[in-house]
């Protein structure tokens, strides 16, 4: 969940927010009216949810960025006022910081919005199908990707001569060759292979 600016942090940009986060927020409403209506027509499909995963984690990201930035600016500001002593100076920081303050409060909307939306999303019924279906059908490896099992059950069930006879048809493939490798062809043949059962 994304955090409220607060105290110190106080702010957004003094042109409220990048126009592309501005977009982004822009769509929260339209694409959940257009999820809520696949749903009721019974067409909402894990690709649908696959994206609006996505599109709240991007949103979230470039939340969190367009904080760090203004928090930075406001930073800058106040570090600013406790240096200059010029009124005219003083008078357009100060004006500088009201803004900044203002858009504080637009930021934090916002924040809701986006919490509530990723509040609304995860706990959807559609939501957690995804999720039943993904962990029944994947699988995570040690390196943090997502597998078919039914890729891996299959893949456990070729066998090494198999195996070695794509690496000749893909080896053929990629240098263009439409004779086999002596090499692979003995290979495959020999009495070795029966020694590699273990891997089937």
């Amino acid at each position: 969940m994304l955090r409220s600016l607060v105290g110190s942090e106080m702010c957004i940009r003094d042109r409220l927010m990048p126009q592309d986060l501005e977009g982004m927020l822009a769509e929260l409403a339209p694409r959940r009216e257009a999820l809520m209506k696949k749903e009721a027509d019974r067409c909402l499909g894990l690709v649908d949810i696959s994206n609006h995963q996505h599109f709240v984690t991007k949103l979230q990201s470039k939340m969190s960025d367009a904080k760090d930035q203004v928090i930075r600016k406001y930073r800058i500001t106040e570090a600013l006022l406790l240096r200059v002593n010029e009124p005219r100076k003083v008078n357009a920081l100060a004006a500088k910081m009201q803004s900044l303050r203002r858009w504080e409060q637009a930021y934090n909307v916002n924040v809701n919005r986006v919490n509530e939306e990723v509040l609304w999303f995860q706990t959807s019924p559609a939501f957690h199908a995804a999720q039943a279906h993904v962990l029944e059908n994947w699988q995570r490896t040690p390196s943090g990707a997502l597998v078919n099992k039914q890729d891996l059950e299959a893949d456990s069930q070729v066998t090494f001569e198999e195996l070695l006879e794509q690496m000749k048809h893909d080896a053929e493939k990629s240098e263009g060759r439409s004779c086999p490798d002596p090499a692979l062809s003995s290979a495959n043949s020999s009495s070795a292979a029966g020694e590699c059962s273990s891997l089937r």
